[in-house]
């Protein structure tokens, strides 16, 4: 089970950045705590559908 978290933490997330009234999607780093929490999610949704 460890080995398939693993496998699918995301790495990087679109995060939305204002700049002079304009809203842009930006790249960002997922924090190590955040990626093991999203694969959990992930994991879990994808066994009740």
């Amino acid at each position: 089970m460890v080995d398939t978290v693993d496998n699918i933490k995301p790495i990087c997330e679109v995060v939305k950045v204002g700049v002079a009234s304009t809203i842009y999607d930006v790249p960002g780093i997922v924090a190590r705590d955040h990626q093991q929490t999203l694969a959990i999610r992930w994991i879990l949704g994808a066994g009740f559908k």
